[in-house]
């Protein structure tokens, strides 16, 4: 009877450890085509430009974003215009070339490295501001993630954040290799995010590294 048993406890935790992976793939699987679902319904938005936005904010300075976002504060008439880039390299001459974003005020993060680490870096600026709603520009491809944690830095403070891609996303968007790197990188931001609240990465602009 002993080898008997053995076979069928053997069988029985091989069982339990196919319905633990299974589950677990499944949950996995799910979360993947939560994410999937999220990201194409910012990709196909319509890009529109709501009515009294207060800040126009631009992540990283290139020859797309920028003057979107000067043509955007004009068109807005928005009070504030806000970039988030690591030394906001060739900004002064994107100005000279596009011109000012109207009678906006101009906001400066020039330490942000990541896109965590522009909203985290650049929601203190805002939570500090008379403002209600933000409106977030960046490239297409990019939009996603973005928005997400523009929107969860600023949880809670009563700031609306809207997206508006700085560029068209293509037909076939997704046999564009740019679009599975972001859909990747965003757990990386996620991981970050972690590493920010327990400390490991500096939680805001003027912090200390970490």
């Amino acid at each position: 009877m002993a080898p008997e048993l053995e076979t069928q406890n053997r069988v029985a935790l091989n069982r339990k450890i196919y319905l633990s992976f299974k589950n677990v793939l499944l949950l996995v699987l799910s979360i993947l085509f939560v994410q999937l679902v999220y990201y194409i319904s910012i990709i196909k938005k319509p890009a529109d430009v709501p009515q009294g936005m207060d800040i126009v904010l631009v992540y990283s300075v290139d020859s797309v974003r920028i003057p979107a976002g000067i043509r955007l504060a004009r068109r807005c008439q928005a009070p504030y215009f806000m970039v988030s880039d690591k030394g906001l390299n060739d900004f002064q001459d994107q100005i000279k070339l596009y011109g000012s974003p109207g009678l906006a005020q101009i906001l400066l993060d020039g330490k942000a490295t990541t896109t965590d680490q522009n909203a985290r870096f650049t929601a203190p600026m805002i939570r500090r501001l008379p403002v209600k709603t933000v409106l977030l520009v960046t490239s297409w491809y990019h939009m996603p993630r973005a928005l997400f944690l523009a929107r969860l830095y600023l949880l809670g403070s009563g700031v609306k954040v809207y997206p508006f891609p700085a560029d068209t996303a293509p037909a076939d968007w997704w046999r564009e290799g740019i679009f599975w790197k972001e859909y990747a990188k965003f757990w990386g931001s996620l991981g970050r995010v972690g590493l920010a609240v327990i400390g490991i990465e500096r939680r805001t602009m003027d912090s200390g590294g970490g």
